[in-house]
């Protein structure tokens, strides 16, 4: 009789946990497709944009926007919305990005005052990271994770395909020293 209530007691723990693991991984799988379907269309070239990018919950502690002051109400609001300091959504964000990008082959990343703070360039094309300060400083993009460290007065080839993600908004954020700031990179199909 005992180990009847013991059995009954231990199945019934069972069928709670497998349960409670259902419903969380069906909630992880909706918030995946939810993120990994995010389409815009960016309505100055009709070329749809995928955005892999949401408010970045990895980010190191204290990042913040780009720390230039010459930057335009868009482009603050496009990089706040990166940091999660904004209401602006993820949709509103790919608008805002691709409105300010600039199309250059490079960005300057001294003392991490990054110039542009969004660029914008063609999927699989290489870009520079140009350093004309005197410090080195780290740039990570945070859809593949890597680290490129851009020597003082040097600069870094970097490949635009992320880990092989395709077309889309990606963040990264530069460290100097104990700045840390954010940017926004805008890939695109030709």
């Amino acid at each position: 009789m005992q180990n009847k209530k013991l059995l009954t007691f231990l199945l019934i723990i069972l069928l709670v946990v497998a349960v409670l693991f259902v419903f969380g991984y069906l909630r992880n799988l909706q918030i995946d497709e939810t993120n990994n379907q995010t389409l815009t269309n960016d309505e100055s070239s009709g070329t749809s944009i995928n955005n892999q990018q949401e408010p970045f919950e990895d980010q190191p502690q204290g990042a913040k926007p780009s720390s230039q002051t010459n930057l335009s109400a868009d482009e603050k609001a496009a990089l706040a919305a990166s940091s999660g300091e904004s209401a602006v959504d993820v949709n509103q964000q790919v608008v805002l990005a691709t409105k300010v990008a600039k199309e250059m082959g490079s960005i300057n990343v001294a003392g991490c005052q990054l110039d542009p703070a969004v660029l914008k360039v063609k999927y699989k094309t290489n870009f520079t990271l140009k350093n004309s300060g005197s410090d080195e400083v780290s740039v990570v993009f945070y859809a593949d994770n890597k680290a490129h460290l851009v020597p003082a007065l040097g600069e870094v080839s970097v490949k635009a395909d992320f880990g092989k993600q395709g077309a889309g908004l990606f963040g990264y954020y530069c460290r100097a020293g104990s700045n840390v700031y954010q940017g926004l990179v805008l890939l695109y199909n030709p």
